[in-house]
């Protein structure tokens, strides 16, 4: 019987490990198959621009197509990002009247960023920004657009005036994701053992 227990446990172990093995692979790697994603500019240098928009990326053949859409009541005029993976002959188009393509550049408070769109002056800012983002050799997926502790930043106009400050997509919390898949797993070999 003490062995049969001893069996039964080992079992209950490796299935457990299995668990986790399983979990943090589907948590650390991009799906192959995601062609969107949709992020939240939820961390802010003044609370007056918290959650103030969206950032919504498409896979539109082996570019991608990024949208960011303010809340009401805020306007965008500078928009930041990195890429994963070589930057060559990385070309932004589309943008509307008074935006540009810039280089590197830091966002207030959210570091720097590999690429910057450029916006007008706060009187023109816009709504909804839209763009493309094409480099040599394409893209395959809407992840090779999310690196970085912050992974967007955007300088943020609140309407009928006040401070602007700018928003940012924090990193993905992966790591607080994996925390509570363990612990999940602990739980239920916990419980598994005291039914013995």
């Amino acid at each position: 019987m003490l062995t049969m227990k001893m069996n039964r446990r080992s079992a209950t172990g490796l299935v457990g490990i299995a668990g986790v093995a399983l979990l943090f692979l589907t948590i650390g790697a991009p799906s192959a198959s995601a062609d969107t994603a949709s992020f939240t500019l939820n961390s802010c240098n003044i609370p007056t621009v918290c959650n103030s928009g969206t950032v919504n990326l498409t896979l539109v053949g082996s570019s991608i197509q990024v949208s960011v859409n303010m809340a009401s009541g805020f306007k965008v005029t500078d928009f930041a990002f990195n890429v994963v993976g070589a930057t060559a002959g990385l070309v932004v188009s589309g943008l509307p009247a008074g935006f540009s393509q810039g280089g590197s550049g830091n966002m207030d408070g959210f570091g720097s960023f590999e690429f910057t769109i450029d916006g007008p002056p706060s009187s023109s800012a816009v709504s909804t920004l839209s763009f493309t983002v094409d480099r040599t050799g394409g893209f395959s997926s809407v992840s090779q657009l999310v690196e970085g502790t912050y992974l967007f930043a955007a300088h943020v106009i609140p309407d009928g005036g006040g401070a602007t400050g700018f928003a940012a997509v924090p990193e993905p919390m992966s790591v607080l994701l994996l925390g509570a898949g363990l612990l999940g797993v602990g739980l239920t070999a916990r419980r598994l053992r005291k039914k013995e």
